[in-house]
């Protein structure tokens, strides 16, 4: 089988982490697998860790990947096209109807629905469109987690027979040169508790509920530090919090980094209070490792706390109660051994069931006879 998975671009973000994870495990299945992306802001990390694993990473920036793109679509008689993100969606589709291969769209999150309606974006209202039209139009929607199907289901009833639920999994993380990264700043490796927020930027993401939350935890646990690892458009907000709460000692920020997860073995804590995910990567990395994670009372969080995992929920948007459970956290665990449940096997055994049950359109048959 052929699968082509279709994105806007390959930056450290979750979608696009997401998709080079699954890619490898189906190409370590078998199957042939090629990256499209149509965007310049191209992660080299991530584009050479393709390569290493035999997957071709075909930029359409030129009407010369456009042509090697169609050649390699009407090259087989079973390709799959999966596209993930709205705009990929379109070109996904587009690519679709030339070739005449069925089309898988993911839906990671449905963060334009669940967001206040003021409080929406004109991208949030462009996005509600698009994603809404890609439900009419692709063979099968894939919802990377169960709390994702439901809004789904809510969102595009008439598409319910279409709505396949494949919860993202991770496997543990290799942990080489675990600290490696922050062993270079100092002061770090002796601090305690040590701890971790992974993500983005940004304002739903509710980071400046942890710094206020390591503010209040001070007076305590005088040598706590946080490290930030991301970047996005509320950095430098982030970073006059920190100045005008006094705690510039405690809290660091690291840029992205392409190994978040080798991070989990130095820190005490996960800390992740977003309002709204679909399958956040970075949590589930951590509970497969065996970190504590300190969240919020939230879909997302219920979803992945089931089975015993290590997951303190706090009340959402409420420092005070995230560093109340931060301390409650820290007081009642202990050394933790790695969750069980969330090997990747049963995520690519779905998904290729999926595409193995995708119609071949009739007159791709005939044409391949």
């Amino acid at each position: 089988m052929r699968i082509v998975f279709v994105l806007p671009d390959l930056p450290l973000s979750g979608a696009a982490t997401r998709t080079v994870h699954i890619a490898e495990h189906l190409v370590c299945e078998g199957h042939h697998v090629v990256v499209v992306t149509f965007l310049r802001t191209i992660d080299n990390s991530l584009e050479e860790r393709l390569r290493q694993s035999d997957i071709d990473v075909i930029r359409l920036t030129s009407l010369r990947g456009l042509r090697r793109l169609r050649d390699w679509l009407t090259d087989s008689t079973h390709t799959v096209i999966h596209a993930a993100m709205p705009t990929a969606g379109l070109l996904g589709l587009f690519l679709a109807r030339i070739s005449r291969c069925p089309i898988v769209y993911s839906y990671t999150n449905c963060l334009h629905t669940q967001r206040p309606l003021e409080s929406r974006s004109l991208w949030d209202h462009v996005k509600s469109r698009l994603e809404e039209f890609l439900a009419k139009k692709c063979e099968a929607l894939h919802a990377v987690s169960n709390s994702v199907a439901a809004q789904l289901l809510r969102e595009y009833p008439y598409a319910a027979y279409r709505v396949h639920a494949i919860p993202y999994r991770v496997t543990r993380p290799a942990s080489g040169e675990a600290i490696h990264d922050l062993q270079v700043l100092e002061g770090l490796v002796h601090a305690w508790p040590k701890l971790l927020y992974v993500g983005r930027l940004l304002a739903h993401k509710r980071v400046d509920d942890v710094i206020r939350a390591v503010a209040a935890i001070r007076d305590k646990w005088p040598k706590v530090r946080l490290v930030v690892l991301g970047s996005g458009s509320e950095r430098h907000q982030l970073a006059r919090l920190v100045a005008e709460l006094g705690v510039m000692d405690s809290v660091v920020f690291t840029g992205e980094s392409n190994s978040p997860a080798r991070l989990f073995d130095w820190a005490d804590l996960l800390v992740h209070p977003s309002l709204y995910e679909g399958y956040p990567r970075v949590f589930a990395e951590a509970i497969a490792a065996g970190t504590p994670v300190v969240s919020i009372d939230s879909p997302y969080a219920r979803e992945l706390t089931k089975g015993g995992a290590s997951v303190f929920l706090a009340r959402p948007m409420d420092s005070a109660s995230l560093a109340a459970t931060i301390v409650e956290a820290l007081q009642n665990v202990g050394s933790t051994n790695a969750h069980n449940g969330y090997g990747a096997d049963a995520s690519i055994c779905g998904l290729c069931e999926l595409y193995a049950g995708l119609p071949i359109r009739a007159d791709r048959a005939r044409a391949s006879k």
